[in-house]
């Protein structure tokens, strides 16, 4: 993306009845194609009629993320919190946390190294450090996803597919909290079985490996006369897997976490907490 289309990117949402309000929001996510970005943009719409709310793309870029306070502090916030739609709290966290001048310790990689500084903020900033695999409101997502696709769940398996980690140690982390969240789903829906994966989709070794492991499983589900269903544990679409499942037999509507009003009721979550600890601190 060049210059232009990163500070474009990061949009100011603001209705006239929270131009007085003292938190900014804002919120940070992957980024992606138009229609992606569309779908990160409704979800925080209604938060507007409260706050001051920027959204900025780019996987901690400076550059939107500047775009993004500079926004608010015109809107006079006096304080920002920084909720991310990551899904690992970990994702971007040392870039954006040294970008928002809440660590001097500069990241040891990040894919805007050339643009990275710290911003220069005049009000007190918090980032939301938890991701939505740590929100309960996403098992109620997927849930509602599964149910929408199910026809006769006695005899439909359910596959959670995930982008997952590099290290064997963090990619461990994401299946067991995504594997809390699908018991929202094993508690609801009677399903025949509901298995969790990562695809570790940007390490080539690992990548191969969770393919035929995932191909595997389908493909075993299938031979036991098992309809599968499979939901992509992402914030917006369908993702790689289309490709990953080729020639398997399988249900699927495309849609990832978005979209869903319980991720903006996530947000809201956070600035709701944000706002009480902030007034408890200043009583």
């Amino acid at each position: 993306m060049n210059c232009r289309l990163l500070s474009a990117l990061a949009l100011l949402l603001i209705a006239p009845s929270a131009l007085q309000a003292q938190t900014g929001v804002l919120v940070m996510a992957h980024g992606g194609t138009p229609e992606w970005n569309a779908e990160v943009l409704d979800a925080v719409e209604d938060l507007r009629m409260d706050y001051p709310v920027a959204v900025a793309f780019g996987m901690a870029d400076p550059r939107t993320l500047a775009a993004g306070v500079d926004s608010l502090l015109a809107a006079g916030v006096e304080r920002i919190l920084v909720p991310r739609l990551f899904l690992s709290g970990d994702s971007f966290r040392d870039a954006t946390e040294y970008v928002l001048g809440l660590s001097d310790e500069k990241p040891r990689w990040s894919m805007h190294a050339e643009h990275m500084h710290q911003l220069e903020i005049p009000v007190p900033v918090r980032m939301v450090e938890e991701g939505l695999l740590d929100a309960p409101e996403v098992g109620g997502i997927l849930t509602a996803r599964a149910e929408a696709l199910s026809m006769k769940p006695e005899s439909e398996s359910v596959l959670l597919i995930a982008h997952g980690a590099g290290s064997e140690e963090e990619n461990d982390a994401w299946l067991r909290r995504m594997d809390l969240l699908a018991d929202s789903v094993r508690e609801s829906i009677p399903f025949a079985e509901v298995k969790v994966e990562t695809l570790r989709e940007d390490w080539e070794e690992e990548r191969e490996a969770a393919e035929s492991r995932i191909r595997g499983w389908v493909e075993t589900q299938s031979g036991l006369s098992r309809d599968v269903i499979v939901i992509p544990f992402r914030l917006s679409g369908f993702g790689p897997y289309a490709e990953v499942l080729d020639g398997l037999s399988y249900r699927a509507d495309g849609k990832g976490l978005l979209p869903d009003r319980r991720i903006s009721s996530w947000v809201r979550r956070q600035v709701a907490a944000f706002e009480t600890r902030v007034d408890g601190e200043a009583g």
